[in-house]
């Protein structure tokens, strides 16, 4: 059996006591798309790395945002500009996204090339997408 999979923010600190949380416990799941398989063995690796290394706990805070916190903050910005786009902005974005060629680069220059490829032939989007991105870029 499974449960929801953690879209939100991704908590200021993922550890507790002598705990780290990785996976999804640590809310380590793309806001935006759900996937989290990637995050989670990049989570455990950098746990496992602090534990075997006999590294301060804190350091694990340090390295998962160093490591995945940025990619997961944009996430969820473009989770909010998204998910607050009217109907008809919508359709509008579906239509212009319809016409991207992807560049085949590593998935987060990938999508930090679609959304510039959207601001351009979208530039109504440019200040909603700024207000709900503008702090993780």
């Amino acid at each position: 059996l499974g449960g929801q999979i953690p879209t939100a923010h991704v908590p200021e600190s993922n550890r507790q006591a002598n705990i780290l949380y990785v996976g999804d416990a640590g809310r380590f799941c793309s806001p935006l798309h759900g996937g989290g398989i990637g995050f989670a063995a990049m989570s455990g690796s950098l746990a496992g790395k602090v534990i075997a290394e006999g590294l301060s706990l804190e350091r694990y805070d340090v390295l998962w945002k160093r490591r995945i916190g940025k990619l997961l903050k944009r996430h969820y910005g473009l989770k909010k500009f998204f998910f607050n786009l009217s109907d008809e902005e919508l359709d509008n974005v579906v239509e212009i996204l319809s016409g991207y060629k992807p560049v085949g680069t590593h998935p987060w220059k990938e999508l930090i090339h679609l959304v510039k490829y959207l601001l351009r032939h979208y530039p109504g989007a440019v200040p909603k997408f700024m207000k709900y991105s503008k702090p993780f870029w």
